[in-house]
């Protein structure tokens, strides 16, 4: 990952009850940088602050914090990328997370590359809003 800018990534959790594969997860990464909410109340208060790249919920898709979250977040942040710890070993949750900021890179990628393959209408080979 780029030193320059860690990933933003808020973990709501509370820390007495955090699964086993979160806990391991969030002590071998140091590739980005943490907040925690122990409530959905909390992230959503946390929002109207700060902004994050991620939001990882410890739970399944079916928690209702991870629900709750996933509709709300993205109000405030449509770029914002809300995913649950369903994962097997910490592993597994490293390579989930990494996947999913690497599908939305790609995802803008391919956005500009369309953008720039659009072709230009022209008017006498000039574009429309030429300086010329």
């Amino acid at each position: 990952m780029n030193n320059k800018h860690k990933k933003q990534i808020l973990v709501v959790a509370r820390p007495d009850q955090q699964s086993e594969q979160l806990s391991g997860w969030l002590a071998d990464t140091g590739d980005f940088e943490f907040d925690q909410a122990l409530t959905d109340e909390q992230a959503i208060e946390l929002f109207h602050h700060r902004s994050f790249d991620m939001v990882l919920v410890d739970g399944d898709s079916h928690d209702p914090y991870f629900r709750k979250l996933k509709a709300i977040l993205p109000i405030f942040q449509t770029e914002v990328l809300v995913i649950s710890t369903e994962a097997a070993s910490a592993e597994e949750l490293d390579e989930k997370v990494r996947e999913v900021f690497e599908i939305r890179k790609r995802k803008r990628i391919q956005r500009l590359l369309v953008l720039d393959a659009a072709e230009t209408p022209t008017w006498h080979g000039l574009p429309f809003f030429s300086a010329n």
